[in-house]
């Protein structure tokens, strides 16, 4: 009996001997794994998802790579149409920069508020032609650019049904569609070209009275008196001398204006005169005294261009002017030009009927910017103009 369970139990053993036993496990509470060499989890899992080929797009995720597309094309059109607006706003600033602000005369006088009307109504017509040109490039570009923005968009649309709306029909797309919009309208600039245009069609240039004779037989009626030398003289013109200037001091290039009004309404039998003097200055000490000379006007040395308005003899550009561009004014730095200017009004035998004192002074500083003032106070009647006189030959 023994003899039988010893042989049961050593069959047994040689049975368990010959075959493949499986190698020990370990338990963990992260995750099971042979403690021996073999396939692991994880390549069994990479194995069954490769097997399993790409997984589908979501539509979101489609949503979102139509739109970078989408975008990148937008891209390419801001990076084409900006120059061209670029270059069309520099255009227009030159073209802008080169216009003249007519002149007008701050007075209440009608008839002086008229003079000139005719060279604001054609500036202006000049201004409307330059933005209006400007704007409908400008206005071209924006829509060019905005319709082949939708081109490309409707390029990556689904097919479109009846009852969508936008540019396309696709919410993500339109979105974008319309943000280009609104970039282009910001780059085009047009709400700023029309401000621009109308502050440029309003520019003028004012010039404000700075003398009337008429204010010598004021003051003498002001003062009490009865006459005096300057308001007989001014009597004697049958007429009043007005004066003008106006600009931007810091421009460096005044502008003035020299009428006279005839009480007889016969302004075309007299003639304006003017002379000036040139001194150059540094502090109180003369540089360079010019001394006195004709004027250099419109028109001949000395007689300045007129015309008539009404019972109005008009000369206007009687105003000194520096030339910048001479290789001279390089000479003027740091220093003071004062220029006395002698205007006066003669009759039809060219006598000299009066007329007014005035100055104007130039500051040139070290750096070569160059201002202006009306200098030496208030200009003056002055009934004998010797000077003009002198230079003249009267």
């Amino acid at each position: 009996m023994d003899t039988l369970r010893f042989v049961a139990a050593a069959s047994v053993f040689l049975l368990v001997a010959g075959c493949d036993v499986p190698p020990m496990v370990e338990a963990r509470a992260s995750n099971t794994y042979m403690a021996e060499s073999g396939p692991s989890v994880e390549n069994n899992e990479s194995t069954s998802i490769a097997g399993m080929g790409e997984p589908a797009i979501t539509h979101g995720a489609l949503s979102r790579s139509v739109t970078r597309k989408l975008d990148t094309m937008l891209e390419a059109i801001l990076r084409s149409t900006l120059p061209e607006v670029a270059g069309l706003h520099k255009d227009l600033e030159a073209s802008a920069a080169q216009l003249v602000p007519p002149e007008r005369l701050a007075t209440n006088d009608t008839t002086l508020r008229a003079w000139g009307q005719a060279e604001r109504d054609n500036y202006r017509s000049v201004v409307d032609v330059i933005y209006d040109e400007a704007t409908r490039r400008l206005k071209g570009l924006e829509e060019a650019a905005d319709e082949a923005a939708a081109a490309q968009a409707r390029t990556l649309a689904p097919q479109r049904s009846p009852l969508d709306t936008g540019a396309t029909g696709d919410a993500a797309l339109d979105t974008a569609v319309t943000t280009f919009g609104e970039v282009m309208a910001g780059a085009v600039g047009l709400r700023e070209v029309d401000v621009r245009h109308q502050q440029d069609r309003a520019r003028q240039l004012d010039l404000f009275e700075v003398f009337s004779s008429f204010g010598a037989k004021k003051a003498a009626v002001l003062a009490g008196e009865e006459s005096s030398p300057d308001a007989e003289a001014e009597s004697e013109m049958h007429g009043r001398i007005l004066l003008f200037v106006g600009g931007d001091e810091t421009l460096g290039a005044p502008r003035a204006l020299l009428a006279f009004r005839s009480d007889a309404n016969e302004p075309e039998s007299h003639r304006l005169v003017q002379v000036m003097r040139h001194r150059v200055m540094r502090g109180g000490a003369i540089v360079a005294d010019l001394g006195w000379r004709a004027a250099p006007t419109q028109g001949k040395p000395g007689l300045p261009k007129t015309t008539v308005l009404e019972n109005f003899l008009i000369a206007p550009r009687v105003e000194p002017v520096l030339d910048r561009s001479s290789p001279s004014y390089a000479n003027l730095t740091d220093m003071r030009i004062v220029v006395d200017i002698q205007s006066a009004v003669l009759d039809a035998d060219k006598q000299v009927l009066g007329g007014v004192d005035w100055r104007i002074e130039f500051q040139v500083s070290m750096n070569g910017a160059l201002t202006w003032q009306l200098a030496g106070g208030r200009p003056k009647f002055d009934p004998y103009c010797s000077e003009v006189k002198s230079v003249m030959g009267l």
